[in-house]
């Protein structure tokens, strides 16, 4: 498909910990977009897009860094947003 460079590019990023924090929740918008636009296509990247769920649902954050504690709860929203925008 057309888009598996792209997707790649993209899970690459996600799992990447040096990219920039700020780059990864519209990372999964952006995966919500595709899902929608290839339909059932969508399935093969569905491991990979596991895998990020899960490395951003397992991130332990310092309480007392208020900028990291804010940015992994917009990453956890995303996250949410990302699966309920591909499975419906």
């Amino acid at each position: 498909m057309y888009c598996d460079k792209r997707m790649t590019m993209l899970m690459e990023y996600m799992l990447n910990n040096s990219v920039h924090r700020c780059v990864k929740p519209p990372i999964l918008n952006v995966f919500v977009d595709v899902a929608l636009a290839i339909g059932t296509e969508f399935a093969k990247y569905s491991p990979a897009l596991l895998q990020a769920w899960l490395q951003a649902s397992q991130f332990q954050v310092d309480c007392n860094d208020y900028d990291l504690v804010e940015h992994v709860n917009e990453l956890r929203e995303n996250c949410i947003e990302t699966y309920r925008g591909v499975v419906l």
